[in-house]
């Protein structure tokens, strides 16, 4: 969430570690990108590493907002039509906060074919 300008973390997958905490906080290495909840949802993700690419909204309001005001069907069927979004790499669309070296993960699409 952006809170005066600066990334901080809320929720309960980002909370429940410490490590992945302080790495999307301040490692150098991850992509922080705003906040698009179709981005979000075509977007990989690994279960058992850090993450390469974060999103941040304003404020809970504006994710409340964005979730009740959206219908989620038609989303779900949109992203399921399309490819999926690695989140090594930045997109055309995408509106981006902090862009990472990729330090910490440049190897990882070497090192596992599978994201979710």
């Amino acid at each position: 969430m952006l809170v005066g300008g600066h990334v901080k973390a809320y929720g309960a997958g980002i909370m429940s570690s410490y490590g992945e905490a302080r790495y999307m906080l301040h490692d150098p290495s991850p992509h922080v990108l705003r906040f698009d909840l179709e981005r979000v949802l075509r977007t990989g993700h690994s279960i058992d590493d850090f993450q390469a690419t974060s999103f941040a909204i304003d404020s809970f309001e504006a994710l409340f907002e964005e979730c009740i005001t959206r219908p989620f069907a038609p989303l779900y069927e949109s992203s399921r039509a399309q490819p999926l979004l690695t989140p090594f790499e930045i997109h055309a669309t995408d509106t981006v906060l902090h862009r990472g070296t990729g330090a910490s993960w440049k190897d990882f699409p070497v090192r596992k074919t599978a994201l979710k």
